[in-house]
C-alpha cells in the first residue's frame, strides 16, 4: 500500500500558514511526497547461482512466484508480486502478514526461474519463521553443466511421410555405458521399435528428421540431485521415494512437433534388445523403459521398486506403477552385460514419458531428522547439507539459532556438512532414523573474527534530493569478502533496520551487523531492494564504523 504521508502534512501547513505568504511559499518549494511502507514480517532472499560454477546469474532472469500457504507473495510496498525481471543474481520478496510461519507450519513459496542459456528451474521455498530467510537457487547452464547432469542432444533417425520410424530408436539419457561420474552410477534407455507411429498430443504424426533431447540426473552425485526439478522432486518426496533414476526427454521433427505417444505401426517388428515381451512380436504401440543398476542396489530394493512417470501431454501429475508385482510380465529382471549389475526392463505402451524416475519407495520408514550445531563462536546464517545415494536435503540455519529440523527425511547414511562463514565441519556418516539426532562441531574462527555493526548513511546521486519513503521493508545486505574466489557464496547482513527523520521527512539510512567477518578486511556489500542493487565496497575497521551509500532510484525526491 502506497500512502502519501506529505499530502496530509502539507494541507495542515497551509492551513496554519494562510496569512504568512512567504513562509506559504517555503512550504511549498520544500514538499517533496512520502511514501508511507507498511512494515513486512517475513522476507526472503534468494541468492541465484550457476549449479556449476556458484558464480551469481548476471544474465536477466524472470521470476515468477506463487504462494502455496494461502496470503500472497509481495513486494517492498506490500502489493502482491506475480512476476519480476532481475539481473543480479538476486531476487528479494515478503509475504502477507496474516501468514505467520512456524516450524510445524511453514509458509510455502513456489517460483519459476528463466533465463536464456539456462534450463528453466522450479522451486518450493519453505519460510520457518519471521524475519528474513536467505536461499540459493542452482540454474543448470546447458553448456555446462555440474557433475551428475547429463545434456544431450542429439538425432532420433527419421520418419516416413505417414509417421513410422524408418529404424529403432534408442535414447539414452545417462550417456554411454560406464560414462557415469561413479561405479554405482546406474544407465537408462528409451527403446523405440522401427515401424512405429510418433503423433504429438494432437494426434498429428511426426515426420522427416527426428531430434532427441535429454537430460539425466545421477542419483550417487549431490549436486545433481540438487539440480533435480521440483516436478520430479515432489513426485519423489510424495511416495517418500530414494532416487534411483531421474531423467527428462523429448522427440521433436522439424516442425517443432513434440512427440507425445506411439500410434500402431504397419510394420509390428520386435522391440530392440533383448528382453522378454508378452507377444513375440511388438503390436507397434510399445517401447521399453530399461534401468541398469547395481545388483547390490537391486537386491535392497527389488521388493518396493517404483517407475514414476510424467506423460509429455499429461497437466503435470505423474503416473506410479509398482513394479514388483509385475515382474515375470511387463518387468523383466536379469544380468546387464557389465558384470556386478542387472538389468530391468520395463514394458510400456502409448503414451511417451516427458519426466521419469525409478524410485524405492520407502513408506513408513521416514523420520524427522534434527541437526544440532555448536557454533564455537561462528555467528550469522549457517548453511547445511545432508547427503546419500538418492536423497540430498539442504538448507540455512538462521543467526541465533543453533539446529534445525528436517521433516522426512529417508532412512540411509548421510554425509552431514554444516558450513560458516570462515569454517567448515563435517559428519562422514549418520542415520537419522536409527541413531536420531546428530550435532555438528564447528571449529573456532580465526581470532580476528568480529561482528560488526555497519551505521549506513544513504544519500540520493542530486545531492538537493532525499529519500522520500519511512522504510524499505523486504530490503537486505548481501557481503563477502573483496576478491573472493569465483563461485563464493554471498552472505546476508542481519538485523537491518532503517532510519526516518520526520523532521528532514527523509530515510537518512539505518544499521545492520555483517557477521563473523575478518577485522581490517574489505568487503564487497550489495544493498537490494525492489529490483534495485546499490555496491560498495567497506572496510572492517572495528565492531562499529560508518558506511556512505549512493542511491541512484525513484524513491529518491
Amino acid at each position: 500500500m502506497k500512502t502519501k504521508l506529505s499530502v496530509i502534512i502539507l494541507f495542515l501547513t497551509l492551513a496554519a500558514m494562510a496569512c504568512d505568504t512567504a513562509k506559504l511559499t517555503d512550504a511549498i518549494d520544500n514538499f517533496a511526497p512520502v511514501i508511507g511502507l507498511e512494515p513486512i514480517n517475513t522476507t526472503g532472499v534468494v541468492q541465484l547461482s550457476d549449479a556449476a560454477t556458484g558464480d551469481l546469474i548476471t544474465a536477466r532472469t524472470t521470476v515468477s512466484f506463487e504462494s502455496l500457504s494461502g496470503g500472497s507473495v509481495i513486494d517492498m510496498y506490500s502489493d502482491p508480486l506475480l512476476s519480476v525481471r532481475v539481473n543480479n543474481g538476486f531476487v528479494n520478496f515478503g509475504v502477507s502478514n496474516d501468514l505467520e510461519p512456524s516450524e510445524d507450519n511453514p509458509v510455502r513459496v513456489r517460483m519459476r526461474f528463466e533465463a536464456n542459456g539456462y534450463q528453466t528451474l522450479t522451486r518450493r521455498f519453505l519460510l520457518t519463521e519471521t524475519g528474513t530467510s536467505d536461499f540459493t537457487a542452482r540454474m543448470v547452464r546447458t553448456s555446462n553443466p555440474p557433475s551428475g547432469v547429463i545434456i544431450g542432444t542429439g538425432s532420433g533417425g527419421n520418419s516416413s511421410e505417414s509417421g513410422e520410424v524408418e529404424g529403432d530408436v534408442v535414447i539414452r539419457p545417462s550417456g554411454p555405458t560406464g560414462s557415469g561420474v561413479n561405479p554405482t552410477s546406474p544407465e537408462t534407455e528409451v527403446k523405440i521399435a522401427q515401424g512405429s507411429i510418433l503423433t504429438d498430443a494432437s494426434g498429428a504424426v511426426l515426420t522427416g528428421a527426428l531430434t532427441v533431447s535429454t537430460q539425466f540426473y545421477d542419483p550417487t552425485v549431490g549436486q545433481a540431485l540438487n539440480a533435480l526439478p521440483d516436478e520430479l522432486r515432489d513426485a519423489a518426496e510424495s511416495r517418500n521415494g530414494l532416487v534411483l533414476t531421474a531423467a527428462e526427454m523429448s522427440i521433436t521433427d522439424a516442425s517443432g512437433r513434440r512427440a507425445a505417444r506411439i500410434g500402431t505401426g504397419t510394420a509390428g517388428r520386435p522391440l530392440p534388445g533383448n528382453a522378454v515381451l508378452n507377444n513375440e512380436e511388438a503390436p507397434g504401440d510399445e517401447y521399453l523403459i530399461e534401468f541398469v543398476l547395481p545388483n547390490e542396489v537391486v537386491e535392497e530394493y527389488l521388493q518396493v521398486l517404483q517407475l514414476a512417470i510424467l506423460n509429455a501431454e499429461e497437466d503435470g501429475s505423474f503416473e506410479f506403477i509398482d513394479l514388483t508385482e509385475l515382474i515375470g510380465t511387463i518387468v523383466t529382471v536379469a544380468p546387464a552385460e557389465t558384470e556386478g549389475y542387472t538389468l530391468i526392463s520395463i514394458q510400456m505402451n502409448s503414451e511417451l514419458p516427458f519426466q521419469y524416475m525409478l524410485l524405492a519407495g520407502l513408506d513408513g520408514l521416514v523420520c524427522s531428522g534434527v541437526i544440532n550445531v555448536n557454533r564455537n563462536g561462528n555467528s550469522g546464517s549457517l548453511s547445511f547439507e545432508a547427503s546419500q545415494n538418492g536423497a540430498f536435503y539442504s538448507g540455512s540455519i538462521l543467526q541465533g539459532r543453533n539446529s534445525i529440523t528436517v521433516q522426512g527425511i529417508l532412512p540411509g547414511s548421510y554425509k552431514v556438512s554444516v558450513n560458516a562463514a570462515q569454517s567448515t565441519a563435517t559428519i562422514e556418516s549418520h542415520d537419522f532414523c536409527q541413531n536420531g539426532d546428530v550435532t555438528v562441531d564447528l571449529p573456532a574462527p580465526p581470532p580476528n573474527t568480529i561482528d560488526a555493526t555497519v551505521d549506513l548513511v544513504l544519500q540520493c546521486t542530486n545531492p538537493s534530493e532525499r529519500l522520500r519513503v519511512t522504510s524499505i521493508p523486504g530490503a537486505t545486505v548481501q557481503y563477502r569478502a573483496e576478491g573472493a574466489p569465483s563461485g563464493t557464496i554471498w552472505r546476508t547482513a542481519t538485523g537491518l533496520e532503517f532510519d526516518y527523520n520526520p523532521a528532514s521527512q527523509a530515510l537518512r539510512g539505518g544499521t545492520f551487523v555483517m557477521n563473523s567477518v575478518l577485522k581490517d578486511t574489505s568487503y564487497d556489500v550489495k544493498i537490494l531492494y525492489d529490483t534495485e542493487t546499490e555496491e560498495g565496497v567497506v572496510t572492517v575497521t572495528g565492531e562499529r564504523f560508518t558506511h556512505t551509500e549512493i542511491i541512484d532510484s525513484d524513491i529518491c525526491g
